[in-house]
């Protein structure tokens, strides 16, 4: 067939990136064969049967298994779907109606994992998150185990529903798929991504970046370093889309990790220094504060400020009160500090919080009386 014809060509023309991999660690690619090497080699260096046979780093270390990944996707490849500007502005009825008329196009329809994984990105842009999450696990059975971006959404709908367990999971499955895509020219979703960039709509369907979302659900399950990890790199490979929430954050994982007295050598980019979203330059100053007196002060003050707000109706008093609450987890020590954490957190459950923010305080509250 043609699909397979154009695979074999575009595999024929990959040129391999050099890799690298540690002997030992966490980090490590899980592959079916564990290799005890460092891999860390140029093309020039391999067995030339490698090179013609697309042998290489990671789960992908044959241009067949290649092909084999890549089979289920074949009939939305080739017949594409709509571009993701068309369910701007439109209601999940009028979204889901756009998904069908384009699957009755396709063979196997049922089993498509695209279709699935549309139908699970629309749902979970609405809230329906039971129903997104059976559309996300779908698309995984029926095809995209090596595509981290299920995985992540799939992760983010448990977070929302309280499932932290599996949130742990599906982090870890996704996780694992990107450090196998690392100098891997012939992993599956290299070629997914150029295939269907500008027909799945991007993760980012809410109002918070997704590596903020991600970091904040590995801060409420206890994985600190690997949220302060994903609040670092994004601030290093896309400062202009971080903002003084990722500061908040990063300088709360400093202090579950390394003590309140680490965060004053804590450098943060120009972006997290520009309090935005407004009302947050205070916050940054209190979380930057390594001195008890001054912290307690600054608390005072705030506290004082938010319960003159009795009503709750400044714009931001449910986001401010949860990071006083956040702060009080983070850096406060004793039961006095968490059961104002807890006052806070639901102050700020009451005030209205933003989808991932909630569930960020549902999932905290937990930890008071444990």
């Amino acid at each position: 067939m043609a699909f397979v014809q154009s695979l074999q060509i575009a595999n024929a023309l990959v040129v391999h990136p050099r890799a690298s991999c540690a002997r030992t660690g966490a980090n490590r690619p899980r592959t079916k064969r564990r290799m005890r090497c460092s891999w860390s080699m140029a093309v020039a260096g391999t067995n030339q049967n490698q090179v013609k046979n697309g042998h290489f780093t990671g789960t992908y270390h044959s241009s067949d298994h290649f092909e084999t990944a890549v089979g289920p996707f074949e009939a939305s490849s080739l017949n594409p779907p709509p571009a993701s500007a068309a369910y701007e502005g439109l209601s999940l009825d009028e979204s889901l109606a756009i998904v069908s008329e384009y699957a009755s196009h396709l063979r196997n329809a049922l089993h498509d994992p695209t279709v699935a994984f549309l139908r699970g990105q629309l749902l979970a842009q609405h809230g329906e998150l039971q129903r997104a999450v059976a559309q996300l696990s779908l698309s995984i059975e029926s095809g995209m185990q090596h595509i981290p971006d299920p995985f992540e959404l799939r992760a983010l709908c448990y977070f929302k529903l309280g499932a932290l367990d599996l949130v742990r999971d599906d982090l870890k499955s996704a996780s694992d798929i990107r450090v196998e895509t690392i100098g891997n020219a012939l992993h599956v979703y290299k070629w997914w991504k150029d295939t269907f960039s500008s027909a799945i709509p991007h993760i980012e369907t809410v109002k918070k970046p997704w590596p903020l979302q991600r970091a904040i659900m590995l801060f409420c399950i206890g994985e600190y370093r690997q949220a302060r990890e994903a609040l670092v790199l994004e601030s290093i490979l896309h400062e202009p889309e971080t903002n003084t929430e990722f500061a908040l954050w990063d300088l709360a994982c400093v202090a579950r990790i390394k003590g309140i007295k680490a965060v004053a050598s804590e450098r943060l980019t120009a972006h997290e220094l520009a309090c935005a979203p407004d009302g947050l330059c205070e916050f940054l100053e209190l979380y930057r504060e390594t001195d008890a007196e001054r912290i307690e002060k600054l608390r005072e003050s705030m506290q004082h400020e938010l319960r003159s707000d009795e009503t709750g109706q400044h714009p931001f008093a449910a986001r401010h009160r949860f990071y006083l609450a956040l702060h009080y987890d983070a850096f406060g020590v004793g039961s006095e500090a968490v059961c104002l954490k807890q006052t806070w957190l639901q102050d700020a459950l009451e005030a209205g919080l933003d989808k991932t923010l909630e569930a960020a305080a549902h999932a905290m509250l937990p930890m008071v009386s444990a």
